[in-house]
């Protein structure tokens, strides 16, 4: 009798390690929104994450900064958000939207991007105003849009832009396709396209000093992971990262 009470006790443990260790627990899903610009450097970013947090599978969300915020006002789901500039970041902390308070993690700079060899011979700012250049921005309300603006008003120079892009990546792309001559852009964007762009430098003292900040979202379905994602966006690893595709340190 003590012995078949044996087994069944054996039998139950069994059991219950098969139920706890035997089968893959659900997957964990973080909802990230970043600005179109993070596109290279968080893709790789949360291929590492996913490895050191195993069960958890990272689902990017990438547009322009303000596509973004007025997504998550409209009730969009998502657990992190990313930013390209303070002020859209500000936008969401102004309505309540975030857990806490957002981080600085990189910052950028622009550059004039041109096809490969730059074969209408770009050299500054003042030959983007020039009539035969066909020139790009991001729209106003866009960070990289605004950073342009910025950079050249401190320049002194006008440009009639041939197009107004939504983000960043899509302004790129029409550089790399012929669309255009040239475009303001991050650095980094050109730096994604080695084999079909050059950048040509913009002073730094009428460079824009882009700074990205993020921060968990108050909404945010698994906060713990969120917390876990933005420690790792800050960490060392994270930082090398972001330094690979040409970000600054914040």
């Amino acid at each position: 009798m003590i012995n078949i009470m044996k087994r069944a006790v054996v039998a139950i443990a069994v059991a219950v390690s098969c139920s706890c260790h035997g089968e893959a627990a659900a997957p964990r899903t973080l909802v990230v929104f970043a600005a179109a610009s993070l596109r290279d450097a968080f893709t790789e970013i949360g291929a590492r994450f996913e490895t050191a947090e195993s069960g958890t599978k990272v689902i990017f969300q990438f547009a322009g900064s303000p596509a973004l915020v007025e997504q998550l006002r409209e009730g969009a789901s998502a657990d992190v958000f990313a930013s390209a500039d303070e002020a859209n970041m500000k936008k969401l902390d102004d309505a309540g939207a975030l857990d806490g308070e957002a981080e600085t993690f990189a910052k950028n700079r622009l550059a004039i991007a041109v096809r490969r060899g730059n074969p209408n011979k770009i050299a500054s700012l003042a030959d983007l105003s020039k009539p035969t250049i066909l020139c790009g921005l991001c729209a106003p309300e866009v960070p990289a849009g605004a950073y342009a603006r910025n950079t050249l008003k401190g320049a002194g120079v006008e440009v009639a832009p041939r197009t107004l892009e939504q983000n960043v990546r899509a302004l790129v792309q029409k550089v790399v396709s012929g669309d255009l001559d040239a475009a303001i852009v991050y650095i980094t964007d050109i730096r994604a396209f080695p084999d079909k762009l050059d950048a040509v430098d913009i002073p730094d003292a009428v460079n824009a000093a882009a700074s990205y900040p993020l921060a968990i979202v108050k909404s945010a379905k698994n906060r713990q992971c969120a917390r876990r994602f933005v420690d790792f966006v800050r960490s060392d690893a994270g930082a090398a990262t972001l330094r690979k595709h040409g970000f600054l340190a914040p």
